[in-house]
């Protein structure tokens, strides 16, 4: 053991400035974070917000969908009335081996205009939507807002789940007119 203690001695000794850049690294993480947690109580306090801090309100699970996992992990979750929306947004940080991807992601609760039982697709590929239980989650992979950006980014996001929900309720429509047209037919 003596032998062990003597060896990681010697090689930090050799190896400060290796080790200082390490320890600023990790204190400059964590100064970031602490930040962000800040500014983001900030909003929830300006904008009459109720902060949720690592937690989901009641009713609302990831379990089942693609950010579920041991990965991933809540940070700085706020829930309440932007411009007139219901909404529940939230920062999630997925490790994945060496590398950390944070995205924030808006949950709405499923009714009146965006009340759908399959998600919307964005045509372009870009917008993230998924169904849990009774909330439609929409995230712009690997995308961060800032705080300063939240409500419009979450008023933007909800006219496109809308306008993706409301072009699903027209396919299916055209589906099931077409269906009762050849079975008038035959």
């Amino acid at each position: 053991m003596q032998f062990y203690l003597h060896f990681a001695l010697d090689w930090a000794s050799q190896n400060w400035l290796l080790l200082s850049i390490f320890a600023a690294f990790f204190l400059l993480g964590i100064v970031r974070s602490r930040q962000r947690q800040r500014e983001w109580v900030e909003v929830a306090r300006s904008r009459n917000l109720q902060w949720l801090g690592r937690a989901l309100p009641d009713g609302l699970s990831l379990d089942g969908t693609s950010l579920s996992g041991s990965g991933f992990k809540v940070e700085e979750a706020i829930a309440g009335e932007l411009g007139g929306i219901h909404i529940v947004a939230f920062n999630l940080s997925d490790r994945r081996g060496e590398d950390r991807i944070n995205q924030t992601v808006v949950a709405f609760p499923m009714d009146g205009l965006i009340l759908s039982d399959k998600p919307p697709q964005d045509p372009t590929g870009s917008y993230r939507f998924e169904l849990t239980g009774n909330w439609l989650l929409a995230w712009l992979p690997t995308r961060q807002i800032a705080p300063e950006e939240l409500q419009d980014w979450c008023l933007d996001l909800y006219n496109l789940a809308v306008r993706l929900v409301g072009e699903l309720r027209a396919d299916s429509n055209e589906s099931g007119k077409l269906a009762s047209r050849l079975f008038r037919e035959f």
